[in-house]
Order: C-alpha cells, then structure tokens, then sequence
C-alpha cells in the first residue's frame, strides 16, 4: 500500500511541477529506487578441519536452497594438501545461519568409518568413474553380465563418465569390473617378411641354323676374284709413292683381288650360365581388435579392412645388343597380397597389454608366367600392353602366436624346366647328330619362398617417431640407423 502511495505522490508532484514548468518556473526532477524485496547475494568459503565436504554438503544445501533457489554449494576436494573445503553463495541475510551451521557441525569426533567419514549415514554411497581410456555403454553390458545383482550403472555418453549408488561393498566391485573393462584399445603392428631364394641354370648346346642361314650361309659361294675394282695398270700397280708393286711381286699384266665371304661363329652355340639370388622385402600394417567384423572370406582382397600388397622389383644383370653388360629392373617380378580375417588380440593377466594375437590370414603369389597371344589393339608382344599368363598361389589359415614374436606361416617352392630345340627336321632326330643338326636349351629355374609374420603391441604410452609430421630424406634415416 505504502508504494502504491509513492507512485501517486509521484505521479502528482510530477504534474505539478510539469504546470509550473510552462510558466517559466524551475524544473525538478525525482528519481525513486524501488526496492522489491530483492535478496542480495554473497560468497563464502569455508576451510573444513574435522568433516569432510561430501558429508556436509546436503546439509548445507538443504538449508540454503530452501532460503534462495539460487543458491549453490560447491566442494573443494585439495588431495595434495589433506585439506577439503566449501565454497557457498546464497543471501547476504542467510549467511549468517550458514557460519552457525559450519561451526557447530565440523567438530572432531574419534568414530570415523571407513573412508574417514563422522556422519553414519544409510549405507548407500554415490559412485562415478571417468574412464582413462575408453567408455562405452558396452562396459555397462560387461559389468551386468559378470555381476549378477545390484544396480545397474548409467552411462552419460555426453561426459562419458559412470555413475550409480549401491552399498560400500558391492558398488566397489561394480567398480572394479568398470576399471578391468577400461583398457587401451587393443592393437598391434604386424610385418610381414617375404624370403626368396632363387637358382637358375641356363645350358645351350648346338649349332643355330637360323644364325647360320642369315649369317656365313648367305654368302657362302662369295669366294672368287673381284675384276671390278681394276683401272688400270698403273692405279694398280704403283702405290702412292711411285714403288711398282706388280714389277716387284713378278704377277705381270694380271690384276684382281681376291675376296672370300665374312665369316663368324656367332651359329655356335655352347653357353652354361648358373646363378643364385637371395632377395628379402616386407610391409607393415597396424590393426586393432576387429573380431565382431564380417569376415571377408579367402577370395575377397579389396573388401578386406587390413590388407597389405607389394610387389617387389629385381635388379639383373642382362647383355645388350652391343655386348655390354648392365643393371635392368625385371618388370615381370611375383606379387603378394595379404589380408587378414577377424583379427583377435589378447591381453596379459595383468591387463596392461595385448599379448596374444589370433587371427585367419589369406597370401596370394601371382608370377607372370608369359605373354598371351591376344594382343589387342595396337600392342605388342614385346611390349607392355601384350596380355600376360599368370600362375597364382594362394595360403589360408588361422594362427595364434604371441606378440613380440615372429612365425613361419608358410613355405612356396616353385621349379620351372623349359627345353626348346632349333633345327633342321628329321635330321636333328638322328641319334648322336642332334646337336650337328640343330641347338638345344635347357632352362632350370627353383625359387623357394618363405613367408614368416611379426608382431609388436602398440601401447598407448608409446612414443611417436622423432620425424613424424615431418618430410624426412631417406639419407638421414640411413644415417640414423648407423648412429
């Protein structure tokens, strides 16, 4: 009522003044605060000595909530210093009440339970867990299948965080099952080491009757006398110094040259060349724990989600047209492909790292065996386009080995025996003539493979290459491994 009366004063005095102001009087003006019970709002902390802050709390928030709904109670927990502390914001006027509360509650007492509590409360505790490594709303179906009873978890995938209320001993096991199921994400690195070992034997033997018809056999009735180089008997007979060649030999008015056709052995054929080649590549690949994966199968390479393929390039020593000896890279080099199916690590008793791998693995070998006959359009057999034969090799299994270790999974041996004769028909089939009559090769090639994994557990901890981010000459990282 007494500010109903304010406004109208107000509002009067207001008019008054607005009536004297157009008769040239002095202006007024008033300004009134208006207070509407408003409850200021304040700060303290308070220093615990004898209770702990998660027992005063509710008592204290009961009370000052009740006050002003906008009123909080915040806990400060310093583990390091063994101190605990309250910090609370309500009303100027509530304050007060709030000091007489603090006093009288933290007081000492020589009956503490045990987490160092004075307050008997009704046996139910407020659990959280904040995982270190992952969080799921699985845990919580880990947690239900090996406890059977109590309360479940909830999970707040927002914060990632878990909390529920049970009693001291059994909301503690739910715990410790949370803390098993919290581990890192299992993975490793796998290598794979490829070793070959290749023989090869080359033995020709014979006579080459191509080489023979395109070489000394077509000019074989070449010999004779060559009567077109003749001028006369002075360009003939006299050098570039005046000498008479034909007087001094005594050959007289006869003149010519004699020619008589080239001739090489280039048809003979006697070559054996013997040689052993002893090559070793690998590649890695890093994966995790897949095992709830479909599996792709032992025909699937480009659908598998770990899967590595390398194909290695050899240098040889080939010959040239000129005779010249040098390093070529052989383009016709084995591929390998390899995946692996539903991959399944296994962590140590203690739960601090994989240690057992198990996993289905797939290895295809494709070698190029030869050029096919359909070259398509505007290729060649000589060239790269020409369609190829492949010979393909495929391993599968399933394998459990420990991390740390490496394991033969499985061994490819390859002989290969050609034999080609060149010659003249009929009569290189004469016994004891076939290598008058024609040439014979014999090509012997054994490659033995040997296929071994390798396994190194990734750890969280783990420390990241020194150059990684980084474009890095393969010349330094020589450097590095000699250091």
């Amino acid at each position: 009522m007494k500010i109903w009366k304010k406004f109208i004063g107000a509002a009067v005095l207001a008019a008054v003044c607005g009536s004297t102001a157009l008769f040239g009087q002095e202006v007024r003006t008033i300004r009134l605060n208006n207070d509407l019970d408003q409850k200021y709002m304040t700060t303290k902390v308070y220093e615990l000595k004898h209770m702990r802050c998660d027992d005063l709390t509710p008592w204290v928030l009961g009370a000052v909530y009740r006050y002003n709904v906008g009123s909080t109670v915040q806990r400060l927990n310093y583990k390091a210093g063994n101190k605990q502390y309250l910090v609370v914001t309500t009303g100027v006027d509530m304050m007060p009440y709030v000091d007489e509360m603090v006093a009288k509650m933290d007081r000492p007492c020589a009956q503490k339970d045990s987490v160092g509590s004075i307050v008997d409360g009704t046996g139910i505790y407020d659990f959280l867990y904040k995982p270190k490594f992952r969080s799921s709303s699985d845990m919580i179906t880990f947690v239900t299948d090996c406890k059977s009873d109590g309360p479940t978890p909830t999970y707040n995938a927002e914060r990632g965080i878990f909390y529920w209320k049970d009693s001291k001993s059994d909301g503690s096991t739910t715990l410790e099952y949370l803390q098993v199921a919290d581990r890192p994400l299992p993975q490793s690195t796998m290598q794979i080491n490829v070793y070959e070992i290749s023989e090869n034997d080359f033995v020709e033997l014979g006579l080459d009757w191509i080489a023979w018809k395109n070489g000394p056999g077509a000019t074989l009735m070449g010999w004779g006398m060559d009567w077109s180089q003749y001028k006369s008997f002075s360009d003939v007979a006299t050098d570039g110094v005046g000498n008479n060649l034909l007087a001094d030999s005594g050959m007289g008015m006869l003149t010519g040259f004699m020619v008589a056709p080239q001739f090489d052995a280039t048809f003979l054929r006697m070559l054996n060349q013997k040689g052993k080649a002893k090559v070793a590549q690998s590649g890695q690949l890093t994966y995790v724990n897949d095992y709830d994966s479909a599996d792709p199968g032992t025909t699937a390479y480009t659908t598998a989600p770990y899967r590595l393929r390398f194909t290695p390039q050899y240098g040889t020593i080939q010959k040239s047209l000129d005779s010249n000896m040098n390093i070529a890279v052989r383009s016709t080099s084995p591929t390998y492909e390899f995946y692996l199916r539903k991959p399944t690590l296994c962590f140590a008793e203690a739960g601090d790292k994989s240690n057992i791998a198990m996993f289905g693995w797939v290895l295809r070998i494709s070698n190029s065996v030869e050029n096919g006959n359909d070259v398509g359009s505007g290729a060649s057999l000589s060239g790269t386009n020409a369609n190829e034969v492949y010979d393909y090799t495929r391993f599968y299994s399933d394998t459990t080995m420990a991390l740390g270790t490496e394991k033969l999974l499985a061994t490819y041996t390859r002989e290969q025996k050609i034999n080609q004769n060149d010659g003249i028909p009929y009569l290189q089939d004469i016994p004891g003539l076939k290598y008058v009559f024609g040439a014979s090769a014999d090509i012997t090639n054994r490659t033995r493979v040997f296929v071994t994994v390798s396994l190194t557990p990734v750890q969280p901890d783990a420390n990241l290459s020194p150059w990684a981010g980084e474009v890095v000459e393969a010349a330094k990282i020589a450097n590095a491994k000699n250091d």
